[in-house]
């Protein structure tokens, strides 16, 4: 028999054994990551390089130019599947940057969109026996004893750091959403955290003119409350209350309700309907439907909410992708009927969207939210270059050119409008691209979820083909806020 200090040492061999073969495995993800990212990117440099050198050579303009168009089509179909490859090989992080850029339909080529289009909430699920493990050692006890069924076989949605499935639990026949984390995720998505921070000084150097790097730092400071689904449970449930209080007429904003939170596993009400990114992977005809009927009332709804959590709540959610928002035209009939009704224009009186998944949010300070309101107003009232230039410095953005306000103006109305401006855009690989005009040296880590934001309101308005400012919807919720924090001033300088 073991003595306990024989025991001691047998359990510390164990665990630095443990701890080497983890390291091992983290190393050989940054390999596998570096490998594929440079792969990707001198394919891109070559076909750069051909199109510079070798197209110019031949004579006919007509014959250059579809040349050139058909080397960027070859190379955006092959690096497509790479990166698709790439985010659902390793997920973590990188599956949720191609999340990222999966929306962004304002520069990103189609190929990928309907590639990456996959990442919001089709990612290849945890083995049924794994999700089982996670939901008992969470629970301290077997499923049985607390569902009547939970269908482990075929999660509702799969995506970078969890997957959700459907059940029932004991002494109800309310349907249930049941939130289970990957085990490491946590660990996983710091390391890649550090490998993007590598390749985003890189390319920051030398291809993009855009502080990423303060972007990738706000990401590491805020991506620890994803992993504690009892804060997520916290947010959502205060988030449900606000919004239900704040709805436009004929509109309604659902919010799931927690029901149950440990720090790997969330169960919640259940939100019938079906997500934008299902409908948009769904048959062409339907989305084309969908857009032309309700795809602006959609961004005009989203924005608006988004509008009041940032201003209203100082609070809001960060994670805005088609899989993360569930669409139910409201009408006589509900569930599946009712949804069918609704998309082929029979039966939509009300617009219903439901916002899922309040594990990434940002809370922003009285000081950052009254500085961003003046930015918002300039650009809606449309009050002229001097004053969007002068909200705009107020942020604290660093730019190269300082002085030089048309360029200020610009970049203002791509970074934080939506709408479309003639030969400028916010693709970084584009001539059009307005970082050229003036490239953004610092910007503010807090305000970064907000350009998030807005980009991603952007590439949805490309998506459904609808035109429309972000700013004017946005614009009475910064006019609130600021009288709400001039009176707030003005009671306070009245008690001194």
């Amino acid at each position: 028999m073991l003595s306990e200090r024989a025991r001691a040492r047998e359990a510390e061999k164990l665990a630095k054994k443990a701890m080497a073969r983890a390291e091992g495995a983290r190393r050989f993800r940054g390999l596998r990551f570096w490998g594929r990212a440079m792969v990707i990117y001198f394919s891109y440099k070559k076909a750069q390089m051909y199109c510079a050198l070798a197209v110019p050579l031949t004579a006919d303009e007509e014959e250059r130019e579809a040349l050139k168009r058909a080397t960027w089509d070859e190379v955006h179909a092959l690096n497509s599947d790479r990166l698709l490859d790439l985010c659902l090989d390793l997920r973590g992080f990188y599956l949720k940057s191609g999340q990222f850029l999966g929306t962004r339909s304002d520069f990103m080529p189609p190929i990928y969109l309907e590639k990456l289009g996959r990442l919001h909430d089709a990612v290849p699920p945890m083995a049924p026996e794994r999700v089982r493990a996670v939901v008992e050692g969470e629970l301290h006890g077997p499923i049985e004893g607390h569902f009547t069924h939970l269908d482990l076989e075929e999660p509702l949605g799969s995506a970078s750091i969890s997957q959700v499935h459907k059940g029932v639990l004991i002494g109800s026949d309310e349907p249930v959403a049941v939130k289970v984390q990957y085990p490491g995720a946590e660990r996983v998505m710091m390391s890649d955290l550090t490998n993007l921070s590598v390749l985003a000084s890189f390319l920051q150097k030398f291809e993009l003119n855009f502080d990423v790097l303060s972007s990738l730092r706000e990401l590491s400071r805020q991506i620890k409350h994803e992993f504690d689904f009892t804060y997520e449970a916290r947010v959502m449930d205060r988030m449900r209350l606000s919004l239900q209080n704040h709805v436009r007429e004929g509109e309604l904003i659902t919010v799931p309700s927690s029901i149950m939170a440990t720090k790997r596993l969330l169960v919640m009400s259940f939100v019938e309907g079906q997500s934008l990114a299902s409908i948009k992977r769904g048959e062409h005809e339907r989305f084309s439907s969908l857009r032309r009927r309700i795809g602006a009332r959609l961004l005009q709804t989203l924005a608006d909410a988004w509008g009041y959590m940032i201003f209203g709540e100082g609070l809001f959610n960060a994670d805005l992708h088609p899989g993360n928002i569930v669409i139910m035209p409201e009408g006589r009939a509900w569930g599946l009927t009712g949804l069918v009704l609704g998309l082929l224009g029979l039966n939509t009186p009300k617009l219903r969207v439901g916002l899922l998944d309040w594990g990434q949010v940002k809370e922003l300070d009285v000081d950052s939210r009254t500085r961003f309101a003046r930015l918002v107003i300039a650009i809606s009232d449309g009050k002229g270059r001097e004053e969007i230039v002068e909200a705009f410095k107020g942020l604290g953005i660093v730019l190269e050119n300082p002085d030089d306000s048309d360029s200020i103006e610009k970049l203002a109305l791509v970074m934080f409008d939506t709408k479309p401006i003639a030969g400028l855009n916010f693709n970084p690989f584009s001539e059009g691209n307005v970082l050229k005009l003036n490239s953004v040296k610092q910007y503010p880590q807090d305000l970064y979820f907000v350009l998030r934001a807005a980009l991603m309101f952007r590439g949805m308005a490309q998506s459904l083909k609808v035109e429309f400012s972000l700013a004017d919807i946005w614009e009475p919720h910064a006019v609130k806020h600021l009288k709400d924090y001039k009176k707030h001033r003005l009671s306070a300088a009245a008690t001194l």
